[in-house]
């Protein structure tokens, strides 16, 4: 009875934990040499990404879809700051 018990307890332990996880990426975000550009990849579907100028102007781009690996610009001016979120997963990266 008592292993039965342990096994129950077992799978739901495992049943809770994975929730738990099953949101979070890794994201890396990287900035061309000129910084008018910039890479995203990430381990789960990006949602939305923001980038931003050192004017203090900005820009949400909504996805839909399982986009994994994206590459934003080039943009005229140097970008000031990417800020992307991949299931519950926010990264933001700021190049000054």
């Amino acid at each position: 009875m008592r292993q039965k018990l342990f096994l129950v307890a077992a799978i739901a332990a495992l049943v809770l934990a994975v929730p738990a996880q099953a949101g979070t990426a890794s994201i890396t975000i990287t900035f061309s040499t000129d910084a008018k550009s910039a890479t995203i990849v990430s381990s789960r579907a990006i949602s939305h990404y923001v980038y931003a100028f050192c004017d203090g102007t900005s820009r949400k781009v909504e996805l839909s879809g399982e986009t994994r690996t994206l590459t934003i610009g080039p943009f005229a001016i140097p970008l000031a700051s990417v800020t992307v979120k991949a299931g519950t997963t926010v990264e933001r990266r700021t190049r000054i």
